[in-house]
């Protein structure tokens, strides 16, 4: 599974780079054992999350062992899917905030990253939970008529929604662009921290849909919100 990230480690292992710390903390190979679970950043992280303190206190010396130990921190939560959604989800937060420092020069802020895994999971939990419920419940749950309209040829339709979180301030957005065909030329989201409201929430995901079109060039734009 490491060489199918490309760490800096990996990279090197291409013969694609040459330096082999990691971006964080500029003093261990970056491998991603490093990345998810050793990095004083990661470690930060991982204090914060259900389980995460007994696992680093561990002396475990690869991510499969990590992970499974981590298991049985995290039974009392009941559900084994929630286990998995959340442990998933923050080894991909901790990727993705490796990603923007390395390539959008953020700085990283392990408390930051922490807010945006739960608030993730929850909102994964969420989901699962009323897809659950309606199942118990025996509500219908028949095939879905698509109601998207696409565009008139040539444009393409830029989809943005946000989902906000009142309870911490947090917000993920996602934008989705599609043709007249309804076939997907790209998709992207984002966290942000401190919104004010939904109303908030979703100016900032239609702001980012119109930069994104403008980054791309596109001249032919409909933008659309949910």
């Amino acid at each position: 599974m490491s060489l199918r990230f490309l760490t800096n480690k990996s990279l090197a292992y291409r013969e694609l780079q040459i330096h082999f710390l990691f971006s964080f903390c500029k003093q261990f190979d970056e491998s991603l054992m490093h990345i998810l679970f050793l990095c004083p950043f990661s470690r930060a992280v991982g204090m914060h999350i259900p389980g995460g303190a007994s696992i680093l206190d561990g002396t475990h010396n690869n991510i499969t062992a990590m992970f499974e130990s981590w298991m049985p921190q995290s039974q009392h939560q009941s559900n084994q899917s929630i286990w998995l959604n959340t442990t998933m989800i923050v080894a991909w937060t901790i990727w993705n905030e490796r990603c923007e420092v390395v390539f959008q020069d953020k700085k990283d802020d392990p408390l930051v990253t922490v807010n945006k895994a739960l608030s993730f999971s929850n909102y994964i939990d969420k989901l699962n939970s009323s897809v659950s419920l309606t199942h118990s419940l025996g509500l219908p749950t028949g095939s879905v008529i698509p109601k998207w309209k696409p565009p008139a040829s040539p444009f393409l339709a830029f989809n943005c929604d946000a989902y906000y979180d009142a309870n911490t301030g947090l917000t993920c957005i996602a934008i989705i662009v599609r043709d007249f065909a309804g076939r997907c030329w790209g998709c992207k989201s984002k966290c942000y921290a401190g919104v004010e409201s939904s109303e908030h929430a979703k100016s900032l995901a239609f702001l980012d849909a119109v930069i994104w079109g403008v980054e791309l060039r596109y001249t032919h734009i409909v933008f659309e919100t949910s």
